[in-house]
Order: C-alpha cells, then sequence, then structure tokens
C-alpha cells in the first residue's frame, strides 16, 4: 500500500467516524491522536474500502453484504419480482454473482428496500479491530461478518 493509499484510507475513516458516532468533536481524535497509537500499515490494509465510497456505491455495497450473507437462502426464498427488485438495486450482474458463490451464508433475507440497511449493519459489525476500537465499536460481531462485506467489495469492484 502506498502512502497516499494510507492517507486515502485515514480520511476515509474519519469521515466514517463522523457518521458513525456524531457526538465525536473531532474524528481525528479517534484515529490517532490524543495518546492513541496511529493504526500501521497492516491496519489500513485490512480496513474496508466501503467507506471511501459515495453514498450510493456505499448503498450498493451493504445490499451485495446482504445478499452474500443470505446467499444460501437466496434461491429457495426469493420470488420472481423480489429477484427483480434485488436485481434492479444491486445489478444483474452483481446478483448473478452472488449467486455463484460457494455455499456458505444462511442469514435470512430482508426485503429488497432493507438489504441496504441489514448490510450496513453487517459492515459496521464486521469493522476490524483498530478501527472498530478507534471508532468505539465493538466490531467482529460476527465471525464471518468481513467476509461478506469484502465479498460484497469484490463483486461490485468487478460488476461495476
Amino acid at each position: 500500500m502506498s502512502g497516499a493509499d494510507a492517507r486515502r484510507r485515514l480520511v476515509a475513516s474519519a469521515m466514517l467516524a463522523r457518521q458513525l458516532d456524531p457526538m465525536a468533536r473531532r474524528a481525528a481524535a479517534l484515529l490517532g491522536a490524543r495518546g492513541r497509537t496511529p493504526p500501521t500499515l497492516a491496519d489500513l490494509a485490512q480496513w474496508p474500502r466501503w467507506p471511501t465510497l459515495d453514498g450510493d456505491a456505499r448503498s450498493r455495497i451493504f445490499a451485495l453484504a446482504a445478499l452474500v450473507a443470505g446467499r444460501d437462502r437466496l434461491a429457495r426464498e426469493i420470488d420472481g419480482e423480489r429477484l427483480r427488485d434485488v436485481a434492479a438495486l444491486v445489478g444483474e450482474d452483481a446478483l448473478e454473482a452472488v449467486l455463484a458463490l460457494p455455499p456458505g451464508g444462511d442469514r435470512v433475507l430482508d426485503p429488497p428496500k432493507m438489504l441496504p440497511a441489514a448490510g450496513r449493519a453487517l459492515a459496521e459489525q464486521a469493522l476490524p479491530p483498530t478501527l472498530a476500537q478507534r471508532l468505539g465499536r465493538c466490531g467482529r460481531d460476527l465471525p464471518q461478518g468481513d467476509g461478506f462485506v469484502r465479498a460484497a467489495e469484490r463483486i461490485a469492484e468487478a460488476a461495476a
């Protein structure tokens, strides 16, 4: 990771801190100031990409994360109309990529309009420990959450 990439991730993390903790007066304090050790490049390499994305792209990642987490149920629980709604939300190529993943996500699927919110909860729970600590979150509540989010980021990038 280059220095520029590391700086972008720090800035994105500060923005994320403001979004997750609106009461924080300075996100920089959460990310290394006031006696805390700044994150290492290894820490930054583990941090997700979604905090750096704009609102629509981030919403799509969240929806994809929820779909990846429920991919084992996707084929069984969805009807034609719901499938069209999900495809309209994330894109047909991305939906096909989720369906092509190996088994491993049995989370109950939310209605299409609720997928971004469900995925956001997964993404926030799967924050790496160093970032979660700096944001005052416990992180890692779901052992597979990080895998769901990383898969969603890869699918979104490939389908873009």
